[in-house]
């Protein structure tokens, strides 16, 4: 167990670490599980950015994104809050993560070192050796792709690449999810199915091709810089709307959408699973994401976020990335307050965004958001042939805009929806739209009340 993870813990915990994670070695928690589960649970642990461990009376609460385990020196006493009732691979993450903490009387000790704890992190990760041996492996398997053609593309190059995207891990972020994107759409390409994109296939080899070659010659991690998140403060939001997404680089989960009222702008908080392994293959379906929704594990309250949704909150000490995202810390503590009052929206949030700023190497594919006002959805026609919505889009203060939605069980409320309610305006109420790669997607009646269209 050689990795290193971001575990955050107080004086207490540590010591307490010694005793519980004494005999949690490798070959131990192999034994209480399985060699695959193992792996599995360290793979987790590569895509999570924090670890938070406080004391439980005995034991240690660990939080690991989407569950919570409490962990004892007698392992098979441990629980956590998944479905699972054995041993499953939260613990084992859980077990390694805390085993991490032995003899490391450094660990966080108050809240103004924990929250440097994350940027110390960043800079350590970014000041490490670079991978050339990988990136060398990602570049030559890029090429061969481009000699033979994608649509000479199998099965194997589909493992293939799932194997590269394992291998970079959070370290390689970047490459890692365009490895399992591509990986995705050589799937998408031999199963027949309308998602495939020749465009959008062949812009991710291509990257893949011009990053890694890019890192090589430069010989610097500029390029692998991964997100950090800054404490912020406090801040009053309104939950405006929840949506759920999938991504092609294996990801399922779900978005909600936080308006800071003090700046006026729009914060996104995400939930995220990865559903590419056997034991989360289901976590990615809309009665699973739906359940997520309803989860209390957020924050340091365990709030869930479908409370928020409507309800003006106030969050203490929170953290926010560059793109208005926020972290799901255990140090930020949440208070839900009044219902929404729309007429405390400014004439801002009704502003169609600008375009922004394109960066190849960068491309931040962020997420916007703005308001209709009285919405309506006219000339509604279903596309057998492409499998997908058209429709368009009117308000008070926006031009028809042509919008479509390719049919699928993420979009398939959303398409009902519209379905529905075609041609009848929505009188003084707004639509939350979401725009993301040019293509707009409604989440939200705002009223009186939220109405989440996709829950």
């Amino acid at each position: 167990m050689d990795r290193k993870y971001n575990v955050i813990a107080d004086e207490k915990t540590v010591l307490l670490a010694e005793n519980i994670a004494a005999n949690f070695d490798e070959k131990t928690l192999i034994e209480f599980s399985n060699k695959g589960t193992y792996k599995r649970a360290l793979k987790d642990l590569d895509g999570i950015s924090d670890i938070f461990a406080s004391c439980e009376n005995d034991m240690i609460k660990i939080t690991l994104s989407d569950v919570t385990v409490t962990l004892s020196a007698d392992i098979k006493s441990s629980r956590c809050s998944c479905s699972s009732k054995v041993i499953c691979r939260h613990i084992i993450s859980a077990a390694i993560a805390v085993s991490q903490l032995k003899g490391n009387t450094n660990q966080t000790k108050t809240d103004e070192i924990s929250k440097t704890a994350k940027s110390d992190n960043e800079t350590k990760k970014s000041e490490k050796e670079i991978d050339f041996t990988y990136l060398e492996d990602v570049k030559s398997t890029a090429v061969n792709i481009l000699k033979k053609g994608i649509m000479n593309c199998t099965a194997n190059d589909c493992e293939l690449f799932v194997r590269l995207s394992l291998r970079g891990g959070s370290a390689y972020r970047n490459i890692s999810n365009l490895c399992r994107s591509f990986s995705e759409q050589i799937n998408l390409m031999n199963t027949k199915s309308a998602d495939f994109s020749q465009i959008r296939s062949t812009e991710q080899i291509c990257r893949l091709y011009n990053i890694a070659d890019a890192i090589i010659k430069k010989q610097n991690s500029e390029l692998l810089k991964n997100t950090v998140y800054e404490n912020s403060g406090k801040g009053y939001f309104i939950c405006l709307g929840i949506y759920p997404r999938r991504s092609e680089s294996g990801y399922a989960g779900i978005t909600a959408i936080f308006l800071e009222k003090e700046l006026n702008d729009f914060f996104t908080y995400n939930i995220t699973l990865p559903d590419f392994y056997k034991s989360t293959e289901n976590a990615g379906n809309l009665q699973q994401l739906e359940k997520l929704a309803a989860k209390h594990i957020h924050w340091q309250n365990d709030t869930a976020v479908i409370q928020l949704s409507g309800k003006n909150f106030t969050l203490m000490n929170y953290k926010s990335d560059e793109r208005r995202r926020i972290s799901s810390s255990k140090q930020t503590s949440c208070l839900i307050g009044a219902e929404l009052d729309k007429s405390m929206l400014s004439d801002k949030l009704y502003k169609l965004p600008e375009n922004e700023e394109y960066d190849y190497f960068f491309p931040k594919n962020t997420e916007q958001f703005f308001l209709i006002k009285n919405p309506v959805f006219t000339g509604v026609e279903f596309n057998s042939i492409f499998q997908r919505l058209d429709y368009k889009l009117s308000g008070d203060n926006t031009e028809e805009i042509q919008c479509s939605l390719l049919f699928n069980e993420i979009n398939s409320k959303i398409i009902r929806f519209i379905e529905n309610n075609h041609n009848t305006p929505f009188e003084n109420c707004d639509l939350l739209v979401r725009i993301f790669s040019g293509k707009y997607y409604p989440v939200s009646i705002v009223g009186n009340k939220i109405i989440n269209i996709c829950f």
